[in-house]
């Protein structure tokens, strides 16, 4: 089976030099090539990218094509994802943004979960975040939730990203974050989830993120993440334990599978089309 990793990178040099860190340490020797995309403009970025250069399979560089930093950040996600799985034949992928440190098992828990889940056709992937506290709860349990994709750190298999499409998916870049676009099939399905965080947020107030640093939100991701070295030797287990990143991440249950592809794909309708609508008529009263 077949992986790759995924990163696009535009002004955060820091965060990005520990962010590809902590991917190289995760990988171990294992053979995942690493594609870094870059979207020219910042130097202190192209000397961590240089430093880095030999562990990074293929690094694109560009100029910003979006008319927006949200259009930007889709549009190089959505690159990454159509290269990985259209010329590389990855059968998945695992997005993380610069901003962010995976933990030293995550790929580890990834292959796992691909081995175990991949025939089945509700599964959809892997994320990696979790807000539970480490108090009383096993690094080795993981659940299965209907939830979308982290942005932040999260795996899709083929089957998954082959059921979007490339145009529409670029054509609404500039109204929503790509993993708004992709939530409806990915909550029809299950993602897997460790009970304990594999990735840590720096970035705090990105596209998604809130502002402050200091927000419960942030504290209780950090409180939850773990480092484990990339070589432990347990298994993971499934513990049906919901982990309450929103209110709607609920655990999976196939008898409510029909239930929920009829109601995701009407909340998909009304935010890709009919909240567009209103955003144009929007901008034409205010003209």
């Amino acid at each position: 089976m077949k992986g790759s990793i995924g990163v696009a990178t535009f002004s955060r040099a820091e965060y990005l030099d520990k962010c590809i860190s902590s991917i190289v340490r995760a990988k171990g020797l294992r053979d995942i090539p690493l594609l870094v995309l870059h979207q020219l403009g910042d130097s202190e970025v192209k000397q961590v990218i240089s430093k880095w250069r030999s562990h990074i399979f293929l690094l694109i560089e560009l100029n910003p094509i979006g008319k927006s930093a949200l259009q930007n950040i889709n549009l190089n996600s959505i690159l990454l994802r159509h290269t990985a799985f259209n010329f590389m034949d990855s059968d998945w992928f695992l997005g993380v943004e610069e901003d962010v440190e995976i933990g030293g098992d995550s790929i580890k828990f990834i292959e796992s979960m691909m081995t175990r889940y991949i025939s089945k056709r509700a599964f959809r992937g892997v994320n990696l975040g979790s807000n539970l506290p480490r108090v009383n709860i096993s690094e080795s349990h993981y659940c299965r939730m209907r939830y979308g994709m982290q942005g932040q750190a999260s795996a899709i298999t083929r089957q998954t990203w082959e059921k979007f499409n490339f145009d529409r998916l670029v054509k609404n870049s500039s109204w929503s974050a790509l993993d708004g676009m992709m939530e409806n099939h990915l909550k029809s399905g299950f993602m897997c989830n460790p009970l304990l965080s594999r990735y840590l947020d720096n970035g705090w107030g990105g596209t998604h993120g809130l502002g402050d640093p200091s927000h419960e939100f942030y504290r209780k991701l950090e409180n939850s993440f773990i480092d484990l070295p990339e070589k432990n030797v347990f298994e993971y287990f499934e513990n049906k334990v919901r982990i309450p990143l929103r209110k709607d991440a609920i655990l999976y249950n196939p008898q409510f599978t029909l239930f929920y592809i009829i109601k995701n794909n009407l909340s998909y309708w009304y935010f890709t089309t009919i909240n567009r609508w209103f955003k144009i008529l929007r901008i034409k009263l205010t003209f």
